[in-house]
């Protein structure tokens, strides 16, 4: 029997991390990451070390509104809400939020648990502006959402607009605005 098996190895927690880092940086490109999911999640199951440092690329980030390209049902909706009440790492481990309509109701519920969301993405959500608006506001901690994109959302008042960026973008660095329509002025 070899002593390496008699006596494992501790790899340094940096050395993990660059690991990780060069595996799940492999890909992104702008605010999108695309690592290699399968490597990752292979890794995560090596050991605690390995899985701290791969949170943050399997569950940067999260569009409740679609999963593979369909709409979430209502029970893929009840088990979101349960792993993000039961894994509050995993809930912190999120950065970006897409919202793309349509939007449960329940999701100012569910997303009040992300409370290190820094950029917010908004697509074609004029039916469900109110439910993106409650979204926003229950992010538990708005200080930490620093960019914004909002995209193909139409407000019937520029008072709506104003009032939607104020309260729920405060402290937002850069914001994006396209295709955004305005029906009538106050």
């Amino acid at each position: 029997m070899s002593s390496l098996s008699r006596h494992p190895v501790e790899v340094p927690q940096d050395v993990i991390n660059e690991i990780i880092d060069h595996i799940g940086r492999s890909n992104i490109r702008l605010f999108v990451p695309k690592p290699d999911y399968a490597t990752l999640r292979s890794c995560s199951l090596v050991s605690r070390a390995y899985r701290r440092s791969t949170l943050k690329y399997l569950f940067h980030g999260i569009n409740p509104s679609t999963r593979n390209g369909r709409i979430v049902t209502p029970t893929e909706w009840r088990e979101l809400e349960a792993i993000l009440n039961t894994s509050p790492t995993i809930a912190a481990s999120y950065r970006v939020l897409r919202l793309t309509a349509p939007l449960p109701k329940t999701l100012p519920r569910v997303f009040s648990k992300l409370v290190n969301i820094k950029h917010v993405d908004c697509k074609n959500l004029s039916p469900h502006l109110f439910t993106a608006r409650s979204v926003l506001q229950s992010i538990m901690n708005p200080i930490c959402l620093t960019r914004a994109s909002i995209s193909s959302v139409r407000f019937d008042y520029a008072s709506q607009l104003v009032a939607f960026c104020n309260n729920c973008l405060p402290n937002v660095e850069s914001l994006k605005f396209d295709r955004i329509i305005v029906e009538t002025t106050d």
